[in-house]
C-alpha cells in the first residue's frame, strides 16, 4: 500500500512583534533538519509564514525583516508611539484609550475614526515584505486566517492574493483598518483562531507544531472599576481560547516573551535569540515524533482510523 510522503506543518500565531520569534525558530529547524512542509499563521505569524513560504531560506528572511524594522519606512509606520511607558500599562487598544481618558487626553480621535493609523500603513509594510504573487504560487503550501467583521466567522485563505489575504489576517482591531476583499471586511485573525491547526491539517500535514507567541497572563488583583472588570474578563477569555485552539498541536512551542509588549518591533534581536532557544529546547521531542510516526505501522494505522471516520 503506498503511502503519501510524510509532512510537518507549522501554525504560526500572531503577536505583533513578539512574532518575530518565529524568524528564530525558522532558523534553527533549517540549522537541525526539521522539514517544513506546510505553513498556516494568522496575523504577524502570517505575514512571517508568507515570507518564508514565498522564499524558504531563514537567513534570507532574518535579513529582510530586520532590515525593514530597522528601516526608515517602519519607523515611518508610527508603530513605535504606541509603546508602553511601563510595565503596568495594558497592551490592548481599549485599555489604552481608557488610561488615555484618565489622563486627560483627546478621546475625540479614536471616536470618530474606524482605527488610528491609515491603510497605507499597513500596505506599505505588506508591500515591502510579501512578493505581489499568488497563494496558490507559495514554495511552500500556505495559507491564513482572518475575521470577517460583517459575519463574525473565520475565513481561511489557501490562494487568491497574497498580500491582500495578509494584510487582512495582520489587520490590528484598533489600530489598523479593517481590509475590504472579496466581499469581506477584514480584521486580524488572532480575533477568531490564533492557531489555525486544522487548515494543515486539511492540507495533508501528519504532525502539527505550533508556535505560541501571546501575550503572558499575569494574576492581577486590582480591579477598581468597571472599566478593569471588562478588561480583565476579556484577557480571561482570550487566554481560555489560546489554551483551547492550542490543544489541537502535536507539539506547541511557546518563547519567553509574553512580558513584551506588541508594539516593542526595535527588541527584534532579542526575540529572535529567544525564539532560537524556545526551538532548540523543542526539537529532540520533535525529532522523537517524526521518527515515530514516520513509521509505517503507525502511518498505516492512522490512515485507516481516519478513513473510517
Amino acid at each position: 500500500m503506498d503511502l503519501k510522503p510524510f509532512k510537518v506543518g507549522l501554525i504560526l500565531g500572531g503577536g505583533g512583534a513578539r512574532g518575530l520569534a518565529h524568524v528564530g525558530i525558522l532558523s534553527v529547524f533549517e540549522k537541525e533538519g526539521i522539514p517544513v512542509n506546510i505553513i498556516s499563521g494568522a496575523s504577524m505569524g502570517a505575514i512571517i509564514g508568507g515570507i518564508y513560504a514565498q522564499n524558504p531560506d531563514a537567513q534570507q528572511l532574518r535579513e529582510r525583516v530586520v532590515k525593514f524594522i530597522k528601516g526608515d519606512k517602519f519607523r515611518e509606520l508610527g508603530v513605535n508611539n504606541f509603546r508602553k511607558k511601563n510595565q503596568q500599562d495594558p497592551e490592548d487598544i481599549l485599555s489604552q484609550l481608557t488610561q488615555r481618558v484618565k489622563r486627560r487626553l483627546v478621546i475625540n480621535l479614536a471616536a470618530n475614526r474606524i482605527s488610528l493609523l491609515k491603510a497605507d500603513r499597513l500596505l506599505i509594510a505588506v508591500k515591502e515584505l510579501i512578493h505581489d504573487n499568488l497563494i496558490e504560487d507559495c514554495k511552500i503550501p500556505f495559507a491564513c486566517v482572518a475575521a470577517d467583521l460583517r459575519t463574525g466567522t473565520e475565513v481561511t485563505f489557501k490562494s487568491g492574493k497574497m498580500r491582500k489575504a495578509i494584510a487582512g489576517s495582520s489587520s490590528i482591531p484598533g489600530f489598523l483598518p479593517p481590509v475590504e476583499y472579496n466581499g469581506y471586511l477584514l480584521t486580524d485573525g488572532s480575533v477568531i483562531n490564533n492557531f489555525p491547526v486544522y487548515v494543515v491539517r486539511e492540507m495533508g500535514a501528519d504532525l502539527n507544531i505550533v508556535i505560541n507567541v501571546s501575550l503572558g497572563f499575569e494574576e492581577n488583583t486590582n480591579i477598581d472599576n468597571v472599566v478593569d472588570l471588562i478588561m480583565r474578563s476579556g484577557q480571561i477569555t482570550s487566554r481560555k481560547l489560546n489554551e483551547l485552539l492550542q490543544k489541537d498541536g502535536d507539539v506547541v512551542i511557546s518563547p519567553d516573551i509574553g512580558h513584551i509588549h506588541w508594539s516593542e518591533f526595535m527588541r527584534i534581536d532579542e526575540i529572535i535569540n529567544l525564539g532560537e532557544q524556545a526551538a532548540r529546547e523543542a526539537i529532540p521531542q520533535i525529532k522523537k515524533l517524526i521518527f515515530k510516526r514516520k513509521r509505517f505501522l503507525y502511518r498505516l494505522f492512522n490512515r485507516s482510523k481516519n478513513s473510517k471516520s
